[in-house]
């Protein structure tokens, strides 16, 4: 299986990938539940800690994918403790991660090298300023 990575394309708008979370006064809630920024074990097979996770393995956050302003059918978007974020994928790379599409515009957040677990997650929640409130 092959990783595709998400391409910014010139003639395109910004992409962004949108995921609902708790917050406190607009700030999204760092954690591993299903509605904050941080990663489950489920997300990654039951791994822990040092165990590894790598780009092709396709083991990470579960997004949403945008494109410009439109915002996209998100899951779970009905629950009413939520809000909605987005992150740019641009911003991503830095961070040492990277989009990947996996079907629709289901799209996942997935370490851009062989990292432990604690590492990968700590990168995940090292995104929470990039993320920007949507409603």
């Amino acid at each position: 299986m092959e990783d595709y990575v998400i391409a910014q394309d010139p003639n395109v708008s910004e992409i962004y990938l949108y995921r609902n979370m708790t917050s406190t006064g607009g700030l999204l809630t760092l954690g591993e539940g299903a509605n904050k920024l941080g990663i489950r074990s489920k997300e990654v097979e039951g791994k822990m800690g040092i165990d590894y996770v790598y780009p092709s393995s396709l083991q990470g956050l579960s997004t949403t994918l945008g494109i410009g302003n439109v915002i996209p059918q998100v899951p779970f978007s009905n629950l009413p403790k939520t809000t909605l974020f987005r992150i740019n994928i641009k911003s991503l790379p830095a961070c040492s991660l990277l989009p990947v599409l996996i079907n629709g515009n289901y799209s996942i957040i997935i370490p851009a090298y062989w990292m432990n677990v604690q590492e990968f997650d700590i990168r995940i929640k090292s995104t929470a300023p990039l993320w920007k409130l949507v409603r």
